[in-house]
């Protein structure tokens, strides 16, 4: 089982192609921003990065990058 506090009830989880679109980036730029650190996944599941939604809201509404 996962670790990490649940998440609020309207949250799910996201695969990183549907990262990749909310971000408006590649899947690749995704994929570096998890394996640096930058952005959170909450675990690898089958080969498949997946990461909450509200993870990638607060990362975004931070301003990304450029925080």
């Amino acid at each position: 089982m996962n670790k990490e506090k649940s998440p609020p009830e309207n949250d799910r989880l996201l695969l990183i192609s549907e990262m990749a679109a909310e971000m408006r980036s590649s899947r690749k730029t995704v994929r570096r921003r998890i394996e640096s650190g930058k952005l959170t996944a909450a675990f690898k599941e089958g080969g498949r990065w997946l990461i909450w939604r509200s993870k990638l809201l607060a990362y975004l509404g931070a301003g990304g990058d450029r925080a």
